[in-house]
């Protein structure tokens, strides 16, 4: 998609749409002739659900994503419950959401970092950077008094990201049946998947065969293989 007055007008018209993904590796821009003077540019009465991951600028907020920032604050997408935005690195739009404790799975920290564009572990590490950064700024700041009118004690409260009121939830683990090297999206691999079995590898009935294998592959094969876990995949 090329321009946003596309994007806006797709937006518009859908009025039953309630997930959207759109990735693209680069950004949909602006008509020269085409000025915003009113919020919000962007605007779906149905949309719940919202992947948003435009991977051109990996290091800083483009204007797509500010225009997009700028009409979920100015209340543009009333149903909105869930952003999922990977390319995220000044936070525009996890501060838009309701505060979290953590946005990092467990398993985060221990994942090999490559040099691929911020999705999965390296997106909610950063986003778990940003949060754990906003800490150190607390909202209250509480002055302790004795009896005698004494200052004894000061300290700060509730250093946090995102907006208190908000009902949209920062959300940056994979779809049920994803995977994080897909973008966190349901592809058709994993529709069609075997569920970690290797061809070859499945049950082959041989388990229970009494006779002595007559050579080593059939001797590999002796035992019984466990067949992979099911995934629930949801589309």
């Amino acid at each position: 998609m090329d321009d946003m007055l596309a994007l806006a007008r797709v937006l518009s018209n859908l009025v039953y749409l309630e997930n959207l993904a759109f990735v693209q590796s680069f950004p949909p821009q602006m008509p020269e002739d085409n000025f915003i003077l009113l919020m919000p540019y962007l605007a779906s009465n149905s949309l719940r659900k919202l992947h948003w991951d435009i991977t051109s600028h990996p290091t800083c907020a483009i204007a797509a994503d500010s225009i997009l920032a700028r009409s979920i604050a100015a209340k543009g997408f009333p149903a909105l419950r869930i952003l999922r935005a990977p390319n995220d690195p000044e936070g525009i739009f996890q501060v838009l959401c309701r505060p979290r404790d953590r946005v990092d799975l467990p398993g985060d920290r221990f994942r090999p970092v490559t040099p691929t564009r911020a999705t999965g572990a390296t997106a909610r590490l950063a986003a778990q950077a940003r949060l754990e950064a906003a800490w150190r700024f607390p909202r209250f700041h509480v002055n302790v008094i004795d009896e005698r009118g004494m200052l004894v004690d000061k300290f700060g409260l509730a250093g946090f990201m995102g907006t208190a009121e908000s009902k949209i939830r920062y959300d940056l683990s994979p779809d049920p049946g994803a995977r994080d090297e897909n973008g966190g999206l349901i592809e058709i691999g994993d529709v069609t998947g075997d569920c970690g079995e290797k061809e070859g590898d499945m049950c082959n009935g041989r388990w229970n065969v009494h006779a002595t294998p007559t050579d080593k592959k059939d001797k590999d094969r002796w035992w019984h293989v466990e067949r992979g876990r099911w995934t629930g995949v949801e589309m």
